[in-house]
């Protein structure tokens, strides 16, 4: 019979050296077959871009979802032209006349001014409504009212800022007498005369707001006046209005 012949064996994890088979416990669990250390590498990035690309894509629309906290408001639309407005103001106009084929013009005399503007607001570039200005002046005891109402309009060059430009026409009125009651009213038979014609106007301001609700509005216009008088012949009023109002959005 044939010894076998014995050698040395190496060690191993779970082996003890020798002859005699040992039993190995058998580790049990998920085997990957087929992937390689790169191939895992790869997938984990992929994965990861496409996970902060999905949280990019939802953490905009949650923040913008997301209502303003307690004590703040979001501004959509930062010049606060919308809706109704109005302004009120007072200023210091330059009034001259001319008469066709007639004496020369008396030069410029100042006065006075009332301003009042309403209206609305189809877009941010642009205000629409109606607007009277009155011009008074007494020397003695003659007095001379003139004044228009006029629809006009507004365009904001800039969604911003607060600089106008404005233009539009309507009905002029001039009155003038020795009496402050027949001045305004149809006191022909005292010679004092209402004069009714037509008028145009442009000019231009700055809305400054000074809170949330009100704007300080310095102005200048130009305002030219057409009449057809009944004790005289037609002639031209003109008149430089240099302002400020107190405006309200």
């Amino acid at each position: 019979v044939v010894q076998p012949e014995e050698r040395e064996e190496q060690p191993d994890d779970g082996l003890e050296i020798g002859a005699r088979p040992v039993a190995l416990p058998v580790r049990r669990g998920p085997v990957v077959v087929g992937i390689r250390p790169h191939d895992v590498r790869v997938v984990d990035d992929r994965l990861a871009t496409v996970l902060g690309l999905a949280v990019l894509g939802v953490v905009p629309q949650a923040v913008a979802q997301e209502p303003a906290p307690e004590g703040l408001q979001v501004v959509t639309n930062p010049s606060r032209r919308s809706g109704w407005w109005g302004s009120i103001g007072l200023g210091v106009g330059s009034e001259t006349f001319t008469v066709p084929d007639s004496m020369p013009s008396p030069g410029w005399l100042a006065a006075p001014t009332f301003n009042m503007r309403i209206g609305g607001t189809p877009s941010v570039h642009f205000r629409a409504g109606g607007e009277w200005i009155a011009w008074s002046n007494s020397e003695g005891e003659f007095n001379q009212n003139l004044g228009g109402l006029a629809a006009i309009g507004q365009f904001y060059p800039s969604t911003t800022q607060g600089f106008f430009l404005k233009g539009g026409g309507g009905y002029a009125y001039n009155s003038f007498g020795e009496d402050w009651y027949c001045s305004w009213y149809y006191c022909y038979e005292y010679g004092y005369s209402y004069d009714s014609g037509f008028m145009w106007t442009a000019g231009a301001g700055w809305e400054i707001p000074v809170s949330r609700k009100v704007n300080i509005m310095p102005t200048v216009d130009y305002y030219e006046f057409y009449f057809g008088g009944r004790y005289t012949a037609d002639y031209t009023e003109k008149l430089w209005n240099f302002g400020v109002s107190v405006g309200v959005p």
